[in-house]
């Protein structure tokens, strides 16, 4: 099992990638109950909080969410 930070200095890699999964599961979700809609910005919002719940302090949440949508888009 994985930490949620490395060393104390952010988000692990593993769990980023596990945060990440399940950003696009619940858009895909998002977009079969509502005609394709993903609902970013409900997506946005639940990933934040869980961030913020995961112990991100708020000066890093946007730091970490980035990680995070970074590897959700990655190619």
């Amino acid at each position: 099992m994985s930490r949620p930070f490395d060393d104390g200095v952010g988000i692990s890699a593993p769990r980023i990638r596990d945060l990440a999964q399940q950003y696009q599961e619940l858009a895909y979700a998002n977009a079969q109950a509502n005609g394709g809609d993903t609902r970013t910005a409900d997506c946005d919002a639940w990933l934040r909080r869980t961030l913020a719940e995961e112990g991100a302090l708020p000066e890093y949440v946007k730091v970490e969410f980035e990680r995070v949508m970074a590897e959700v888009f990655r190619v």
